[in-house]
C-alpha cells in the first residue's frame, strides 16, 4: 500500500508483514493529491500539486525500493521570464519563483525539461527533518537570464541573475545542468541583469550600484570593467551589446541609456532619457534599440544617431515586458494594466490590442515569427498566440486607444474548436472582406511589365535555339520495302482484289488528287490577324496584346510568319503600328520588346530591301524607345550609385 503525505512525502506498507517498507522523500513538492496503483503491474502513478506527474516502477532486487521511470512536470509557481532560445524557434526557456530554470520544447513535449542544479534529491534525503521542501536547497529565484546558442557545445552558454544576489551562474544547454562558473560583481554588489554577446565568448553582468562586468565564458575569467567617473549612478536595468562586438548599450534607473566602446570599456555617448528605465531590448539587424521607461512609454532609439525616433504612449499602468518581431518592423509590450499591444515602427501607429484576464508578466516573439508565448499571473503555463497575417488577411490600419478593447480568453490545450466564436470575435475588427483588385497600371508616367510569366517571352528570343535543342540526333530511318504481295479483302477468309477493283481505286485517288488545292491559292486570316486589324482602325490595341498574352512562344511565331507581304506589306506595317502604340502606353515593356525582336529576326532582310515603305515606321518606335529607355536607365545608375555610397 502506498499512502502520500502534505509534504509530498510517499510511505510505502507491506501488508503481509505489516510494517513500513521504504519512503519515498520529497516525491513531489507539496501536497500530492492523487496517487494509484496501476492493475496488474509494477507501476505506481503520482500526480502533485508541482504541477507534476510521475510513474514510479518496482524493479529492483528488492522489489520494495521504487525508481523514477517517466515524469512530466512543469512551474509549481508561475512563471515571470520566458525567452525563446535559438534560432529555429523549437525551444522556450522560462525561469518562475520555484527556483528553477527550465525549457519548453514545442515539438516534442518530451525534450522539455528543467536543468539540473547538481544532486539536490541527495541532499534533501541527508537532510534533517526540519527542511520540508527540495526547493530550499536550490538556488534563490531567478529574475533575468540571457542565452546564446553560438557556442553551446563547446561551453557554458547560459547566464542567470538570482534575486538578492551578487553572483551569477552559468548554465550549459548542451547538458542540460548548471554550469562550471560563478561570475561575481567586485564590489559585491547584487546582480540585476545579464547578457552574453553575439560571439558567445563574453557574459556581462550589470549590478545594483551601476557597474558592468564583462567575463569570459568559457574560463569565467574576468576581463574588465564599465565604470570611470561617467558611470550609471543607479542600478542597471539592461545591457545589450551589437553583432560586431563593437559596443556594449546599457540602461539604468538613473535615467539615461550609455554606448560603451567594447574593446576600451570607455564611455562612447550618453542619451539622456530623464525618467527611470525598467527594460531594455536590442535589435541587431537595424540598430534599433527599444527602452521602456516609468512614465509608461516605449522608446525607440536609432544607435548610428543616438537620437529617438518613435514614442509609443497608450499603456494605462507599468510595461511588464517587451520584444521585438524577427523582422523588427513591430514590437509587442504587455502591461499590468492588462493588455497586450503591438506597435508598428515605420508607421509608429498602434495596429492590434486585446485585453486579457490574467496581467501578462512576460512577452516574447518566436525567431521566425510564427508564435508569441506570453506568461500571467497566478497561471503557471505558458501562453501561445499564433501570427495571423502568416496565413490569413488582416489589415494593419492604425487603432485608437479610445476604442473598446476587446477581452480576449487565454488559449487552451483543448484546441481551437473550444474557442473558435473568440477568435472571430477577435479578428473581426481586423479582417477586410472588401477585396482589393491590383490595378493594371498604378500611373501613366511608370512603365510597367506585364504579369506573364518569364517563360512566355523568354523562350520566344532563343525559339531558335530551343528546336534545335529537341531536334532528334539522329533522322528518323525509312522502313525498309516490303517484299511483294497481292492485295487481298480485308475478312476472315482471304481473298484477292479484282484487277477492275484496283483500278477503279486508283481512278478515286486521281479525281481527289485533282480537288486539292494549293495553300497559294488560300488567303489565311487567322483570330491573331483579325483582331490586330480590329483594334487598328480604333486605334486602341488592348484587345489585340490580351489575345497574343494567351498564346504561347509557337504560336506567335507561326502568327509572326504567316503575316501577308501583300498590299505593300500592309500587315507588317499594323503590327508596327501595334508595337509603337504600346510603348507609348508604356504598359507589357518586356513583352513588346520581345515581339518586336523576333519581328524583325523574321523580316529583317525585308525591311531592308523595302525601307520606304517600312522606314517611317520603324523610325517612330526606335525614338519611342529611346526615350523611355534612357529615362529607366537615368533612374537605374541613380539607384546603383545611391547603394553603392551605402555599401562602402
Amino acid at each position: 500500500m502506498a499512502a502520500a503525505n502534505m509534504y509530498g512525502d510517499i510511505t510505502l506498507w507491506n501488508l503481509d508483514e505489516k510494517r513500513l517498507s521504504h519512503i519515498i522523500k520529497g516525491a513531489h513538492e507539496g501536497l500530492i493529491p492523487s496517487i494509484q496503483f496501476l492493475n496488474g503491474q509494477p507501476i505506481l502513478l503520482t500526480s502533485g500539486a508541482d504541477n507534476s506527474i510521475k510513474e514510479w516502477i518496482f524493479d529492483t532486487l528488492d522489489g520494495v525500493e521504487p525508481r523514477l521511470l517517466k515524469s512530466r512536470s512543469g512551474h509549481h509557481v508561475p512563471p515571470t521570464k520566458i525567452e525563446f532560445y535559438g534560432s529555429d524557434g523549437h525551444f522556450i526557456m522560462s525561469a518562475a519563483g520555484d527556483r528553477s530554470l527550465r525549457i519548453f520544447s514545442l515539438i516534442r513535449d518530451s525534450q522539455s525539461v528543467e536543468l539540473s542544479q547538481g544532486s539536490i534529491l541527495k541532499k534533501f534525503n541527508k537532510s534533517k527533518d526540519h527542511i520540508r521542501s527540495i526547493d530550499a536547497l536550490k538556488l534563490p529565484q531567478i529574475t533575468q537570464f540571457s542565452s546564446s546558442e553560438v557556442k553551446q557545445k563547446e561551453w557554458d552558454n547560459i547566464i542567470s541573475c538570482h534575486i538578492n544576489n551578487n553572483g551569477a551562474r552559468t548554465w550549459s544547454f548542451q547538458s542540460k545542468a548548471i554550469g562550471k562558473h560563478v561570475l561575481r560583481t567586485l564590489d559585491g554588489s547584487y546582480i540585476k541583469v545579464s547578457n552574453i554577446s553575439a560571439c558567445g565568448n563574453f557574459g556581462f553582468i550589470g549590478s545594483s550600484s551601476g557597474y558592468i562586468e564583462m567575463y569570459n565564458m568559457q574560463s569565467g575569467i574576468h576581463r574588465r570593467t564599465f565604470a570611470g567617473e561617467d558611470k550609471h549612478m543607479k542600478a542597471i536595468s539592461g545591457i545589450a551589446s551589437d553583432a560586431l562586438n563593437r559596443i556594449v548599450i546599457s540602461s539604468s534607473l538613473d535615467g539615461t541609456v550609455k554606448i560603451w566602446d567594447f574593446n576600451t570599456a570607455k564611455i562612447k555617448s550618453t542619451i539622456e532619457i530623464g525618467t527611470p528605465i525598467s527594460a531594455l531590448r536590442f535589435h541587431t539587424e537595424n540598430d534599433l534599440l527599444a527602452i521602456v521607461s516609468d512614465d509608461l512609454c516605449v522608446r525607440i532609439i536609432d544607435i548610428e544617431t543616438n537620437k529617438i525616433i518613435r514614442e509609443f504612449w497608450g499603456h494605462k499602468n507599468r510595461i511588464t515586458d517587451l520584444t521585438f518581431s524577427p523582422d523588427g518592423r513591430w514590437i509587442v509590450s504587455t502591461s499590468l494594466d492588462a493588455t497586450v499591444r503591438t506597435w508598428d515602427l515605420p508607421t509608429g501607429h498602434l495596429i492590434d490590442i486585446f485585453r486579457v484576464e490574467n496581467v501578462p508578466t512576460s512577452v516574447t516573439f518566436s525567431p521566425n515569427g510564427d508564435f508569441l508565448a506570453t506568461s500571467h499571473v497566478d497561471l503557471l503555463g505558458i501562453f501561445l498566440w499564433v501570427n495571423t497575417t502568416l496565413f490569413s488577411n488582416v489589415t494593419l490600419r492604425r487603432i485608437a486607444d479610445e476604442e473598446d478593447i476587446s477581452l480576449v480568453e487565454l488559449p487552451t490545450t483543448l484546441g481551437i474548436e473550444d474557442n473558435s466564436e473568440d477568435l472571430f470575435a477577435f479578428n473581426s475588427n481586423e479582417v477586410n472582406d472588401v477585396s482589393f483588385e491590383t490595378p493594371e497600371q498604378l500611373t501613366e508616367q511608370m512603365i510597367t511589365l506585364s504579369s506573364l510569366p518569364k517563360s512566355k517571352w523568354q523562350n520566344l528570343l532563343n525559339l531558335e535555339t530551343i528546336k534545335k535543342r529537341n531536334k532528334p540526333k539522329e533522322p528518323p530511318k525509312a522502313p525498309e520495302r516490303p517484299p511483294f504481295f497481292l492485295p487481298t479483302l480485308p475478312g476472315v477468309d482471304p481473298k484477292f482484289i479484282p484487277a477492275i477493283a484496283l483500278n477503279e481505286s486508283e481512278e478515286k485517288k486521281k479525281q481527289k488528287s485533282d480537288k486539292t488545292l494549293k495553300l497559294n491559292d488560300i488567303k489565311i486570316e487567322t483570330e491573331f490577324l483579325k483582331i490586330l486589324k480590329k483594334n487598328h482602325s480604333t486605334g486602341e490595341y488592348t484587345e489585340f496584346f490580351n489575345y497574343a498574352k494567351t498564346l504561347n512562344p509557337s504560336a506567335i511565331d507561326f502568327e509572326l510568319r504567316t503575316l501577308s507581304l501583300d498590299n505593300n506589306f500592309e500587315d507588317l506595317r499594323v503590327f508596327l503600328d501595334a508595337i509603337k502604340s504600346r510603348l507609348k502606353s508604356k504598359k507589357d515593356f518586356e513583352l513588346v520588346q520581345a515581339y518586336l525582336n523576333h519581328f524583325l529576326k523574321i523580316y529583317g532582310d525585308i525591311i531592308s530591301g523595302n525601307y520606304e515603305l517600312l522606314g517611317s515606321n520603324l523610325e517612330s518606335i526606335l525614338n519611342e524607345h529611346k526615350k523611355e529607355w534612357s529615362r529607366i536607365d537615368e533612374l537605374l545608375h541613380y539607384n546603383n550609385c545611391i547603394l553603392e555610397f551605402f555599401r562602402k
